[in-house]
């Protein structure tokens, strides 16, 4: 976890969600679910960067939305984990480092 990833992770989740609330009304948090996704997919296994783009990401759309705080941030974090899970359990991503 390095802070440079951290930080990339934050501006990058508020880009999208501006992207996302300026262009795409319809399919709202569709483009952060892609990303939390792809990112924990992408990432090393062990690593927990992945909970960071599900924490940010969900702060983003909890912050654009008018539900309660912290609806979109306990849902990202649950997509991560998921995502970490089927990924641990299910399918070998070999790693080439």
């Amino acid at each position: 976890m390095s802070l440079r990833n951290i930080i990339f992770v934050f501006f990058f989740s508020l880009l999208l969600v501006l992207i996302q609330s300026a262009f795409l009304f319809q399919s709202f948090a569709l483009i952060l679910f892609l990303f939390v996704i792809l990112y924990n997919i992408l990432e090393k296994p062990r690593s927990l960067d992945g909970f960071f783009a599900g924490f940010f990401a969900g702060f983003w759309l909890d912050i654009y939305t008018q539900l309660p705080i912290g609806t979109f941030i306990t849902t990202m974090l649950l997509l991560v984990y998921i995502t970490k899970y089927v990924l641990k359990k299910y399918v070998g991503i070999p790693s080439f480092s």
